[in-house]
């Protein structure tokens, strides 16, 4: 748990660094190439390995998102003091939260684990529920959990959310096509960057 929080200090460190870079360089182009900036060269900092080490106290999910704050208002060229105003930026660029976002990306390594896309075989860390329940047909039992440390850890964060996905978006047939169903499940009024 240490090495996670000294890593998170050290990721918003880097990107906070990057960004800096970023503003000083092009500080005068416009709002698109800032923004493609932002989720080329930021952005892939704040959510490397993120299904792995994800944040769940505030303050930390606070330092994260602080950094794409800051990106908002860079992007946008917008610095008022004013409440609400990073709020409305944020959703004027149609950004998706970080937590959101790594919300996402959890249940995708779920599915990439269920449909062997990656080499982490399920059945270590995760039993099928065989018994005939509402909803889809691969519904996994949730793990029990004594710590908080556990408890906030990938599967027992993760296993609730993929059980209470639609049937049409888990059985999905390749990777593109659940990443799409279910951002649009997720997120349905937001446009979504790779």
């Amino acid at each position: 748990m240490g090495d996670s929080i000294g890593n998170q200090k050290d990721t918003v460190k880097k990107a906070q660094r990057v960004l800096n870079v970023v503003r000083r360089n092009l500080w005068s182009c416009n709002s698109t190439i800032k923004e493609t900036a932002y989720h080329s060269l930021v952005q892939p900092l704040l959510e490397y390995a993120s299904t792995a080490w994800n944040p769940y106290l505030q303050k930390n999910n606070y330092s994260l998102n602080s950094i794409q704050r800051q990106a908002a208002r860079f992007c946008k060229s917008e610095y008022s003091r004013e409440p609400g105003t990073v709020t409305k930026l944020l959703r004027d660029l149609d950004w998706q939260p970080l937590e959101s976002r790594r919300k996402s990306q959890r249940i995708t390594m779920l599915y990439k684990m269920i449909n062997h896309i990656v080499d982490v075989p399920i059945s270590n860390y995760a039993k099928f529920n065989t018994r005939n329940t509402r909803g889809h047909q691969q519904k996994l039992i949730q793990p029990r959990h004594h710590k908080a440390v556990y408890k906030q850890s990938f599967f027992p964060t993760t296993i609730p959310e993929w059980n209470k996905l639609p049937a049409h978006i888990v059985n999905c047939s390749t990777i593109a096509s659940f990443k799409s169903a279910l951002n649009d499940h997720l997120h349905p009024s937001i446009r979504h960057h790779v």
